[in-house]
C-alpha cells in the first residue's frame, strides 16, 4: 500500500506564477527558482517597456510640420510685408511641430516609466512568494 501511494506521488513539483513556470523536488532550489523568476519578470519588463514607443503618427505629424513650416517661410523670403508675414507663420508652424513632439516625447518617456515601475513592483511581488 505504501508502494503504490509512493508511485502516485510525483517526483517533481511544478510550480506556476503568472507565465512562469519551474520544478522542484524538494524545495532545495529555492534560491534558483526565485532567480528564475526574477529574471523572467525582468525580461517580460524589457518588452513591455520597449513596446511602449512613439507612434508613426506622430513622426509623420512632425516631418510634414517641420516641412510644411519650411516650405511657407521659404516661399515668403521677399521684401514686401505679406513676405515677412509668411516667414513668420512658417516659423509658427514648425515651432508648433516641435512643441507637439517635445510633449508627445514626455508622454511617451511617462508611460515607459509607469510600465517598467509597475511591473518591477509586481515582479518583486512574485518573487517574495
Amino acid at each position: 500500500m505504501v508502494a503504490r501511494d509512493r508511485a502516485q506521488v510525483p517526483a517533481e513539483a511544478e510550480i506556476a506564477c503568472g507565465s512562469w513556470k519551474g520544478t522542484s523536488r524538494d524545495g532545495s532550489n529555492e534560491q534558483q527558482l526565485s532567480g528564475d523568476l526574477y529574471q523572467h519578470y525582468s525580461n517580460r519588463i524589457e518588452q513591455a517597456v520597449a513596446a511602449v514607443a512613439i507612434s508613426g503618427g506622430t513622426w509623420a505629424a512632425v516631418i510634414l510640420g517641420g516641412l510644411l513650416g519650411l516650405v511657407i517661410a521659404g516661399s515668403g523670403i521677399g521684401s514686401t510685408p505679406a513676405s515677412t508675414a509668411g516667414i513668420l507663420i512658417g516659423l509658427l508652424i514648425m515651432a508648433g511641430a516641435g512643441v507637439y513632439f517635445f510633449f508627445q516625447h514626455n508622454n511617451w518617456r511617462t508611460s515607459a516609466n509607469v510600465h517598467e515601475r509597475l511591473w518591477r513592483r509586481n515582479a518583486m511581488k512574485l518573487s517574495e512568494f
